[in-house]
């Protein structure tokens, strides 16, 4: 994962499956633990997450006894989980970087919308919702009386 500037991180067009670059935003939680990562080289955990499997068995004792997985899993599993909570599809297929979907055919060819600004919306929402199941403390609402 390479750093970004501030708010997203951005992968570079050889690295995409469509030759593109791609700027994925990044929620308050992510931004909090990057800028913890002592800065060593361009790279947030200072090399490329290339040998995944090497990290894997360390993660998989971790988590204890679960089904085998892939790191697709965790695409399908966010996407899903996103849908779940609200995120609408088409900001889903953004931020996985779909070409077909919502954008094949001649909504792909006119559609030049960035939707960074609903990516943004809902990967922080996802990562809300991600603390707290893990914590177990839910997001302060305020409601606001009309004037």
């Amino acid at each position: 994962m390479e750093r970004g500037q501030g708010g997203a991180i951005e992968i570079a067009g050889e690295r995409m499956k469509g030759r593109q670059t791609h700027t994925v935003p990044l929620s308050i939680q992510a931004r909090t633990i990057i800028e913890a990562q002592p800065r060593v080289s361009e790279f947030v955990f200072g090399h490329k997450l290339t040998h995944f499997e090497r990290v894997r068995p360390e993660i998989d004792r971790r988590m204890g006894n679960v089904a085998p997985w892939v790191m697709h899993d965790l695409r399908r599993t966010c996407a899903s989980g996103m849908a779940k909570i609200g995120v609408p599809v088409t900001t889903i297929e953004k931020l996985l970087a779909h070409r077909g979907g919502s954008f094949k055919g001649v909504a792909g060819i006119y559609q030049r919308h960035s939707f960074l600004p609903e990516m943004a919306a809902a990967v922080q929402k996802w990562s809300d919702h991600v603390e707290q199941l893990v914590t177990g403390k839910v997001a302060k609402v305020v409601k606001l009386r009309r004037r």
